[in-house]
C-alpha cells in the first residue's frame, strides 16, 4: 500500500463472503452436523432400550444430539420447533427397558426432523443464522458450525452445495457477474449483460440487498437436471486431485481409483454417486485413464 492510501474497512458483508469461500466442508473431520445427529438416534433406536451393552452408545447418542441442537442457531429453532423440545423431552431420561413408547416417539420425530431437513425448508433459517452470527461476532467455532449446516443442508436438498456457495460468496462479494447469474437463475432479468462489459465490476448493490438476494437463491428450488457424464483420458493430466472449469470437474483418474474403494476424509473430494455411505465403491466399476 502506498503512501497516504488507506484501507477500506472491512464490512459484514465482506466476513461472510469470506466465510463461504473458505476450504470444502469435511463434517467426517468435524463434529456431527444436526442431520448426521438425527441420523445417530435413528440408527440406535432400533439397537433396543438403554440396557447393557446399550447403556455407553445411548448416552453418546444423546449427548450428540443435545450438543448439535445446542449449536443451532435460533432462526433454525423456531423452524424446528415444537418438534425439537417434544425430541429433547422424550430424551431427557435415560430410554430404559421399559421405556419402548418414548423410544419409538423419539424415532419418529427423528424422522420428521430428517424429512424437514431435506426438504430445503431450513435453508433460509440457516443462511439468517449464517449472517445473525457474522454481524454479531458470535465466534469462529459459531460461524464455523452455521456455514457447515449451511452446506449440509444444500447437499441434503439436492443442491451443487459448493457451487452455490460460491456463487453466494460472489454475490456477497458484489461482483457484478455472480449478482447478474443470481438474477438470471431467479428470473429477475431476461436480458443478461455482456460478460466482457462487467467482468471485474461492482454490482452496486447494497449489504443488505445483496444478503436478500442470496437468502433467496438458496430458497429456491435446485435446478430440474443434474447429470453427471464420466470419460475417461488416458494421455492427459491436471495439476491437483480435482480442478473445475465452470460446470466441468476433471478428477486425478489415480487418485479416484485409491479412494474410491477406502473410507476417510479424501473420499468427500469426490461426488456422492462415487461414494455410497454404506459400502465400498467396486474397483472393477472405476473408469480407465489418468484423468475423469
Amino acid at each position: 500500500m502506498g503512501e497516504g492510501e488507506t484501507r477500506a474497512a472491512r464490512t459484514w458483508a465482506d466476513e461472510v463472503a469470506q466465510t463461504l469461500r473458505g476450504s470444502k466442508i469435511d463434517a467426517a473431520q468435524g463434529e456431527l452436523t444436526w442431520p448426521d445427529a438425527l441420523e445417530q438416534l435413528r440408527a440406535r433406536a432400533g439397537d433396543g432400550p438403554y440396557t447393557g451393552r446399550q447403556r455407553q452408545p445411548w448416552q453418546a447418542t444423546i449427548a450428540d444430539l443435545r450438543h448439535a441442537a445446542s449449536q443451532l442457531g435460533p432462526a433454525v429453532r423456531q423452524q424446528l420447533e415444537p418438534r425439537l423440545s417434544d425430541l429433547l423431552a422424550a430424551l431427557a431420561t435415560p430410554p430404559n427397558a421399559s421405556a419402548a413408547d418414548r423410544i419409538a416417539r423419539a424415532a419418529r420425530l427423528a424422522d420428521e426432523l430428517l424429512t424437514q431437513a431435506d426438504s430445503g425448508q431450513l435453508l433460509p433459517a440457516a443462511w439468517r443464522d449464517l449472517l445473525g452470527s457474522v454481524r454479531n461476532s458470535a465466534g469462529t467455532d459459531a460461524l464455523d458450525g452455521r456455514r457447515e449446516l449451511l452446506h449440509v443442508l444444500l447437499q441434503r436438498s439436492q443442491h451443487q452445495a459448493d457451487r452455490l456457495c460460491r456463487q453466494l460468496s460472489g454475490v456477497m462479494r458484489d461482483d457484478a457477474v455472480s449478482v447478474q447469474r443470481a438474477q438470471m437463475r431467479l428470473g429477475d432479468l431476461d436480458v443478461a449483460a455482456p460478460l466482457r462489459d462487467i467482468v471485474g465490476s461492482a454490482a452496486g448493490w447494497s449489504a443488505q440487498a445483496r444478503a436478500d438476494l442470496c437468502e433467496r437463491l438458496v430458497a429456491a428450488q435446485p435446478l430440474a437436471a443434474h447429470h453427471v457424464v464420466w470419460h475417461a483420458f488416458r494421455r492427459a493430466a491436471i495439476s491437483k486431485m480435482v480442478e473445475e472449469y465452470g460446470p466441468v470437474t476433471l478428477y486425478d483418474g489415480e487418485c479416484c481409483v485409491g479412494t474410491c474403494s477406502m473410507t476417510g476424509h479424501s473420499r468427500a473430494l469426490y461426488l456422492p454417486r462415487q461414494r455410497p455411505t454404506t459400502a465400498s465403491f467396486p474397483r472393477k466399476c472405476c473408469l480407465r485413464g489418468r484423468m475423469w
